[in-house]
């Protein structure tokens, strides 16, 4: 177990001072001074509309989120069998929720008309 412990800190050591963990360091405060820009008083917008590209896992995780918010959503993917299974996939999630009572059919079928697969 210590063996393990001590290979563990050494990798750990090279990985934390490695020149990608500097740029991703870089990059983290990069973009929240980004954010804070003087003199710039304009709010965030919200999206009428976003375009998904890949409607794989994280595809269709990121249309969830989006649809779930009232963001209509374009999904796009390579080839449309890929494109059904992520509609698929996507429709088969808010069908469990409908099954175990945590989401209304009616909200799932507004849900997948937000979504439109291309």
């Amino acid at each position: 177990f210590q063996d393990g412990v001590k290979v563990e800190g050494k990798e750990f050591t090279k990985l934390l001072f490695s020149l990608e963990s500097a740029a991703l360091r870089h990059l983290f405060f990069a973009e929240r001074m980004a954010g804070k820009v003087k003199g710039v008083k304009a709010a965030p917008m919200t999206p009428k509309k976003v375009g998904i590209v890949g409607a794989g896992l994280m595809g269709g995780g990121i249309t969830i989120c989006f649809v779930q918010k009232g963001v209509p959503v374009v999904l796009k993917d390579a080839k449309q069998e890929w494109l059904d299974a992520g509609m698929k996939g996507i429709s088969n999630i808010w069908t469990g929720q409908v099954k175990r009572g945590r989401l209304s059919e009616a909200q799932a079928k507004k849900y997948l008309g937000l979504i439109k697969p291309s």
